[in-house]
């Protein structure tokens, strides 16, 4: 068989794969017949066969002569639950960030024999619409997204045997105990922060959702910045965003950002993530604001940087939270394997693409 055969065969194979992890063929149910599989998948019949010989072949398929192919029902030990917030699953269709999730999560549980079931949860009611849900069904392993979260919750899952790895900052988790993996928001924000000092800025603010479940460690972090540069508290810099842990955010209080007296307005912004920025973007337009000759702007976290007017200067997120989630995924199947995880937290640095949408502050100090 060729090499573009093989390739053909895989990506027939982890199309397959897809279908079943989301649900769209459950356990026991009969997928299409070759002939469907390659008019679906534009495929020839041949790359179809070996493509379902090698799902056989790992035991994700049953074959069964003269009647076809079915979803092979996996054990609860081989379960693992996928659990996001519900605004992020269901709220923002644009997100890329389940897909992202899920796609470092099936790097990771590819060559293991994982049913894989997606869950979500809304504010703090994590064992109400997840946890309960993840137990009844026999699932022993959780990769959770951080959201707004019940401490009592997650002790009410770990007290049933589940194993969880959180994916996302999240003081609660850690103090229950929980494995944690994220990035290191800290470092990002100092090294945003140096870069926009050595440019010349002092009036530096932090735009940031004031409902996040890190809200105290992100001020703390902010105000270190200025402490470590020596520019004493950073009044007025700290804007809080509102929002509600679900899919409302009154992104109306950047507004106020642009009616401050001149010698209070801020030459330089740090939005929480790459949506406050576009938000920010779009208000610099309709001002007429120049970046970033007149204001500079950069993001703690950006999946969108394809759709900005001006290239934000972001860490490269998306290949970081893929990796984040392919990390969460191996160490949850070493603690379901019955490894010891000794680790509580770990951290991961993110290259950050510096663009043009910071430069040397204004002459004037001005908007």
């Amino acid at each position: 068989m060729s090499e573009v055969d093989t390739l053909r065969s895989t990506r027939a194979r982890d199309t397959i794969v897809e279908w079943i992890r989301s649900g769209r063929y459950k356990p026991g149910e009969r997928l299409p017949s070759e002939r469907d599989l390659s008019r679906k998948l534009g495929m020839a019949p041949m790359t179809i066969r070996r493509g379902l010989a090698d799902l056989v072949k790992r035991g994700l398929v049953d074959k069964q002569p003269g009647v076809g192919n079915f979803v092979k029902e996996v054990t609860a030990n081989n379960s693992v639950a996928v659990i996001f917030p519900d605004s992020l699953l269901n709220g923002s269709p644009n997100s890329p960030t389940p897909g992202l999730c899920l796609g470092g999560i099936n790097d990771a549980l590819n060559q293991r024999d994982y049913a894989i079931r997606t869950l979500s949860y809304r504010p703090n009611r994590l064992w109400e619409d997840a946890g309960e849900i993840a137990v009844e069904n026999g699932i022993k392993g959780v990769l959770l997204f951080t959201g707004a979260m019940a401490a009592d919750d997650i002790k009410r899952m770990l007290d049933t045997g589940l194993k969880i790895v959180v994916i996302g900052s999240s003081p609660i988790a850690t103090m229950a105990g929980v494995l944690v993996i994220t990035h290191d928001n800290r470092f990002i924000l100092m090294q945003i922060f140096e870069r926009l000092v050595e440019l010349g800025h002092r009036r530096i603010m932090f735009a940031r959702f004031a409902d996040s479940p890190s809200v105290e460690e992100e001020e703390d972090s902010f105000k270190l910045c200025y402490r470590h540069k020596k520019m004493g508290q950073p009044a007025n810099m700290l804007l809080d965003i509102p929002n509600d842990a679900g899919d409302w955010i009154d992104y109306s209080v950047l507004d106020e950002i642009f009616e401050l007296d001149e010698n209070e307005r801020p030459t330089a912004i740090i939005t929480a993530d790459g949506y406050v920025a576009g938000q920010l973007f779009r208000r610099c337009r309709e001002r007429h604001i120049r970046i970033p000759e007149s204001l500079s702007i950069a993001a703690r976290h950006d999946t969108l940087a394809h759709v900005h007017s001006v290239p934000l200067t972001a860490p490269d997120s998306t290949k970081v939270l893929r990796r984040i989630s392919e990390i969460a995924a191996g160490n949850l199947a070493r603690m379901l394997d019955g490894e010891e995880v000794e680790e509580s937290e770990i951290y991961l640095k993110s290259n950050i693409k510096w663009t043009g949408s910071i430069g040397p502050v204004p002459d004037g100090h001005t908007l």
